[in-house]
């Protein structure tokens, strides 16, 4: 007999999905804080802090691109599970979809 716990592979897919995002997410502002301590000291000269910043810019901008197209991929599956099932799992793909949205909003702030 099934509960209202069974999720279907959609729903879990939008959990993984937005629990995903915001792990990228976490990495991309790890990466970009640290990095921007690290050049902004005056003891480094300018060219070796230009030439990392360079180097620095195309890593942070594919991850930008992975977590967001990872929460639209989520805003999907949430929208799809949303319009054909019903349940817990789909509340909790639902909130977790919100707080990804959420993320990457504050992150254009």
């Amino acid at each position: 007999m099934p509960t209202k716990l069974d999720g279907s592979p959609r729903s879990i897919a939008c959990i993984v999905f937005s629990c995903f995002s915001v792990f990228v997410w976490y990495a991309d502002y790890l990466m970009s804080t640290t990095l921007g301590r690290f050049l902004n000291p005056s003891a480094i000269p300018d060219w070796v802090r230009d030439s990392l910043a360079h180097d620095i810019h195309f890593p942070l901008s594919v991850l930008a691109v992975a977590y967001r197209s990872l929460a639209i991929t989520s805003v999907i599956c949430c929208l799809w599970c949303w319009r054909r099932e019903s349940g817990l799992v789909v509340w909790i793909a639902m909130l977790l979809t919100g707080l990804v949205v959420i993320v990457n909003g504050l992150r254009f702030l």
